[in-house]
């Protein structure tokens, strides 16, 4: 069976890293050098969100609908009818940042400290949830994501499980269209990416 040449510099591998901020943060600049980008990437109000169970999955779907003729078994033209995109994972990491996250903000408070911290975390009231911004950059530093819009639209879940399962916390972030742009842009660094 022939095959055609394969190029191991263009395979991604790993969860890479996950990123949220609020919006209105600024985004980091799109540095390339030595064909990467910079391995600290993103600068003043990015968090890293620690580790996922299993990474994160993201998808764009394209909606379509067919118009239809009664004189053709087949759609004539195929119309575009809207755009769904999402970025899903499970944080591992169980914590205030996380919890908020996908609570899409809410109340936390803090008291004590040096070990006496003790954190209290509520889910916002009805119609007061925070959209945030989410970026991501591969293991490699060749690929870079933005999200500009985002909000969780899934079940805040908790997964509990016996022995080696940890606890995890389900995101589903839906992306939103800001007045300025597209809800979501990913850059390719270096001359294999560009291909």
């Amino acid at each position: 069976m022939a095959t055609g040449a394969i190029n191991a510099a263009n395979l991604l591998r790993g969860p890479g890293i996950l990123y949220s901020s609020p919006l209105g943060t600024a985004f980091p600049a799109n540095t390339v050098a030595a064909g990467k980008f910079a391995t600290t990437p993103f600068g003043a109000g990015w968090v890293a969100l620690g580790s996922t169970a299993e990474g994160s999955e993201f998808s764009d779907q394209l909606s379509v609908e067919g118009i239809e003729v009664a004189e053709s078994l087949y759609a004539v033209v195929q119309v575009s009818t809207g755009r769904e995109a999402s970025w899903t994972t499970a944080f591992a990491e169980v914590n205030r940042t996380n919890i908020k996250a996908g609570l899409n903000g809410g109340t936390s408070t803090t008291t004590g400290t040096a070990g006496t911290e003790l954190t209290t975390v509520g889910p916002p009231a009805l119609g007061s949830e925070v959209r945030n911004q989410i970026g991501w950059q591969s293991e490699d530093d060749t690929v870079r994501f933005l999200g500009y819009q985002v909000l969780n639209v899934g079940a805040l879940g908790f997964k509990f499980g016996k022995g080696t399962d940890l606890a995890s916390i389900s995101i589903e972030w839906k992306f939103e269209k800001p007045s300025t742009t597209e809800p979501w842009v990913m850059y390719l660094a270096g001359t294999e990416r560009a291909k």
